[in-house]
């Protein structure tokens, strides 16, 4: 790699950490490609403190650093690093933020034998065994604990990226004596647990990248939808409506699991529907970010049009203002996790 690309792919990584980690979690990251702390480096900025740690290693590992982020690379064809492929940067970035709730769930519950079981289950017990301080500082409730999780996890998921998967549901049923936080904004209040009584809790995982649309069911709305669907795809999103799945005999089941399942519901109550009223009900109850669109405001329920929407009109020139506005709105709220 030519040293003025080093440079500026450098900078992009430690822009990027300074952006998504706290330090721990940049030292965990480091960790996770055996890159040491720095010595003597700056602590009142995360970028130059990667920077500084980044200093001297091999174009091997920066440019692995560089996929695992999802980042653009100057001037290095696409496989360069590795024969694997890079990875999509909306997976990558999911990806990262399952890891940091894994390692959140695992600080506050997995014991010893938990870290051992987990080790077992996806063939990595070596990398829970072998980590210098991860048991060790269990065990004796060091203060550096914390900051020995997400290596190893990293680790298990970077053996196996399926892995992830099976950290999640077991990190998930360790902690479910406190219930499972599926809201999208971030907590500014007292949270509460709560158990349906009409709808079965999906054993599904919310995905940060999942926008669910309610909408009339007929045929004139499917070029609202196209609009939905491709303001989603420029903001990274992917998009998906009740009726494009069937999982349960019972419609609401799949819309009620669709809805846990997203990080945005769009709720298009053009024509008043009854149903679109009790789904942006249930996305509300849930705390979802709730997009509201109509292309009447007449048809906005009272007790929503305090929340702004966006009006539209159902024809070329209106469907692609809604799309821009839109996708404005899903980069705004993406922002804001």
């Amino acid at each position: 790699m030519r040293v003025t690309d080093k440079i500026t792919l450098v900078e992009k990584i430690g822009t990027e950490l300074q952006s998504r980690f706290s330090f721990a979690d940049v030292d965990a990251f480091l960790g996770g490609f055996s890159v040491p702390k720095p010595v003597d480096a700056p602590m009142n900025s995360k970028r130059l403190y990667a920077k500084t740690a980044l200093a001297g290693v091999s174009d091997e590992i920066i440019l692995r650093m560089a996929y695992e982020l999802g980042l653009e690379i100057p001037g290095v064809p696409p496989h360069a690093a590795s024969a694997t492929p890079p990875r999509d940067a909306g997976k990558v970035a999911n990806d990262s933020e399952r890891l940091l709730k894994i390692r959140d769930l695992a600080r506050e519950h997995f014991s010893e034998g938990d870290w051992h079981e987990l080790g077992l289950l996806t063939g990595s017990d070596d990398i829970v065994t072998n980590h210098p301080r991860l048991l060790r500082s269990l065990s004796w409730d060091d203060a550096d604990y914390p900051d020995t999780i997400l290596p190893v996890l990293i680790g298990i998921s970077k053996r196996d990226p399926g892995n992830i998967a099976i950290m999640e549901s077991f990190a998930r049923k360790r902690g479910q004596g406190e219930g499972e936080n599926v809201s999208s904004g971030k907590s500014t209040g007292k949270t509460i647990v709560f158990q349906p009584k009409v709808f079965e809790v999906p054993n599904a995982l919310v995905d940060p990248m999942l926008i669910s649309v309610m909408m009339p069911f007929h045929s004139g709305m499917k070029p609202v939808y196209s609009a939905i669907e491709a303001a989603a795809k420029v903001a990274g999103f992917q998009c998906q409506k009740a009726d494009d799945i069937w999982e349960h005999s019972a419609v609401i089941q799949d819309i009620f699991s669709l809805i846990y399942r997203s990080f945005i519901v769009v709720c298009d109550f053009t024509g008043r529907n009854a149903n679109v009223f009790y789904e942006a009900g249930i996305a509300h109850t849930l705390g979802k970010h709730v997009v509201p669109i109509s292309q009447s405001d007449g048809d906005i329920p009272f007790d929503l049009r305090h929340h702004r929407q966006l009006s539209y009109l159902n024809n070329g020139e209106g469907l692609q203002e809604l799309q821009r506005k839109l996708a404005e709105r899903f980069r705004t709220l993406h922002g804001q996790r």
